[in-house]
């Protein structure tokens, strides 16, 4: 497995929430609070047809929204896949290094060349519940 997992998922998702933080707000207000609504019940492993509690996703939601005030401004870290790192929008590296490791990474320019970094939701590793930007590779299809 990767050398140092903890520390490659801590970057991740410091790079996807600094995204977030960036480009969320963008959204129409209906559009932000329906992705938001399925972020919190990917984040907290709810079911998909279970119900959502109100005030403790109301409460996620604010507490979200406060970090990403404190981050958006923040560069976007390398990924410490090497001595020097990678930085995170060299896709082709950083994959170079996790395909024989069985994983898949990717990021690249979204609507307006918003920065982003994707992910298909219902494969996130068990490794990395926390880090919604990298999964497995036997979960990818080639097109």
């Amino acid at each position: 497995m990767v050398e140092n997992l903890p520390a490659l998922i801590d970057a991740v998702q410091k790079n996807c929430t600094i995204a977030d933080a960036r480009h969320a707000r963008d959204m129409t207000m209906c559009t932000f609070l329906l992705e938001m609504r399925e972020y919190y019940r990917w984040e907290m492993e709810i079911p998909y047809g279970a119900r959502l509690p109100k005030d403790e996703l109301g409460d996620w939601l604010n507490a979200r929204e406060s970090l990403w005030d404190t981050v958006e401004e923040e560069e976007f870290a390398p990924l410490p896949l090497s001595e020097s790192g990678i930085d995170p929008f060299h896709a082709d590296a950083i994959n170079r290094a996790l395909i024989p490791q069985g994983l898949v990474y990717s990021s690249g320019l979204g609507s307006s060349a918003n920065r982003i970094l994707s992910w298909p939701n219902s494969s996130a590793p068990k490794c990395a519940k926390a880090s919604r930007c990298w999964w497995p590779a036997a979960n990818m299809r080639a097109t």
